[in-house]
Formats: structure tokens, C-alpha cells, sequence
């Protein structure tokens, strides 16, 4: 059957500066034009973290990209608080935020990027994460993330991480061009008002509950039965040509008007 997937529920450093009509962070001078912050070093999907990341975070232009792990249980409760506020505040001053995969397809991160006006970009295929993230019968992902290959796909391509950095730099470089800019501000500004609709629990509770039941009516309506994907897919993913990443967002950037639509 199919399972309605729900989003992250954001921390209240973050959650707390989203809404409509409130004011959006000047970019003109980011603290980093590409930001992660979380645990480098894990197992399963995300064992090439800490191969890829660094990798990236060396050729890529004011890119900051840092191991932070908390130990529960064993550091005190002002230690998790104090990074996740430091992180709210610098997620609202960058502009790209990668988001690999954790220990499930989805993790926290788009999630607030999304609240921050910091543009998510899926380190995972579309078509293999389109069942893993929350509404897709409401919400255009297309319309507020980006999507590129996998670590594991990146790690075993042998210029996988060359052509993740040429996708990275011409969206969010110093030679990306003024219109894929603009853009992606439209993106962001999108982005938060998609997430105060859909995801806010702590500011819009009952816009994530009517959001799951209008995916659970559609899900009725269609008569929908979904499958895991298959390993096959991603095998066949990880084989196609690396290039396919760079243009696609190219293409969609250039060719697909960004707007509010029904979000």
C-alpha cells in the first residue's frame, strides 16, 4: 500500500522566522553561497559524506561545510540547542543547501532550508526519492528544490565529482548567469511560502494537517498502490551519463516559469 509521508518537524529556531509577510533575509552579502552542517562521517547512504562534501567544499566558491554531531545522551541539552540556533542563523544567510541523504531518503535538512530561504538541492535522483517526500499530489517540488545524483553515484563515478561542482557553479557561482539568479530567488521566496502552507508544525499546524488529507483523498481517489523502488533503478541511475545532471537543471531553469501556481 501506499504511505503518506509527512514532513520533518523543524526546530523552532528555524520554524519561528517563517510566515507570510514577514520580512525576507538580505542575500546581497551571504554568509556562504553553498552551506551543509551535520554528521560527515555515517554509514549506508550516507558513507560518502565525508569524501564528497570535502571534495566539493574545496573547489566550490564560499562553500562552508562543516561535521557537527551531537552525542544524545551524553552532551548536555545547551550544546544541541546552541547549534541549532547558530545553524538557523547561518542557514538564513546562504543560498544553496545540499541535502544528501541520512538514514532514510528524506532527512530534516530541505525541510529548513526551506523555512530559511536557502534553496535545497536533493543529493538523490527524482525519480527515486519522488515517493519519499511529503505531498507530491500538492506540492511541485520542482518548483521550490533541485535534485542531482547521489554520494554513492558521485563516489563511484569517476568524474562524478567534477560534474557535481560544474552543477553547483553554474547555479550558484560567481559566473552564474543573472537570470538563473533571479530564478532562484523565486525559488526561495516560494520555498518559505510552500513551507509556512505545508510544513510549519509550530506556526501552521493546520496547514500540514489539511495537506496530509488532501493527499490521503487523492490517494483514494486514484486508487494508488505504490512499490518500494527497486535497487535496478538505482543502479540504472548511477550508469547514466554524468552530464545528464548539468543539463537538466540548465534546462530546467531556463525553461520552466517559476510561479505560486496552487502551492
Amino acid at each position: 500500500g501506499r504511505v503518506i509521508m509527512m514532513p520533518y518537524v523543524s526546530s523552532g529556531f528555524v520554524d519561528s522566522d517563517v510566515g507570510e509577510g514577514r520580512a525576507r533575509h538580505d542575500r546581497s552579502y551571504p554568509h556562504a553561497r553553498y552551506f551543509f552542517r551535520g554528521n560527515m562521517k555515517r554509514h549506508g547512504e550516507g558513507l560518502q559524506r565525508e569524501v564528497v562534501l570535502p571534495g566539493l567544499a574545496k573547489m566550490l566558491d564560499k562553500a562552508d561545510f562543516k561535521h557537527k554531531k551531537v552525542n544524545v545522551g551524553k552532551d548536555k541539552p545547551t550544546v544541541y540547542t546552541d547549534l541549532l540556533n547558530e545553524t538557523a542563523s547561518e542557514l538564513r544567510r546562504a543560498s544553496i543547501c545540499p541535502c544528501p541523504e541520512g538514514d532514510s531518503p528524506t532527512t530534516l535538512r530541505p525541510f529548513e532550508a526551506l523555512a530559511s530561504g536557502c534553496l535545497p538541492i536533493f543529493m538523490v535522483e527524482k525519480e527515486i526519492i519522488a515517493y519519499d517526500i511529503p505531498f507530491p499530489s500538492l506540492i511541485d517540488w520542482d518548483s521550490i528544490a533541485l535534485f542531482v545524483r547521489s554520494m554513492q553515484d558521485i563516489g563511484a563515478c569517476q568524474n562524478g565529482l567534477k560534474e557535481t561542482f560544474l552543477v553547483l557553479d553554474s547555479l550558484g557561482g560567481p559566473a552564474s548567469s543573472r537570470e538563473v539568479a533571479e530564478r532562484l530567488e523565486r525559488m526561495r521566496v516560494l520555498g518559505k511560502e510552500v513551507f509556512y502552507r505545508h510544513f510549519s508544525f509550530l506556526r501552521n499546524p493546520e496547514g500540514v494537517v489539511s495537506s496530509m488529507l488532501f493527499e490521503a483523498r487523492e490517494l483514494l481517489r486514484r486508487g494508488f498502490v505504490h512499490n518500494k523502488y527497486q535497487p535496478q533503478l538505482r543502479h540504472k541511475v548511477a550508469n547514466e551519463p554524468a552530464q545528464r545532471d548539468r543539463d537538466k537543471q540548465m534546462q530546467h531553469l531556463k525553461g520552466v516559469d517559476v510561479h505560486s501556481g496552487d502551492m
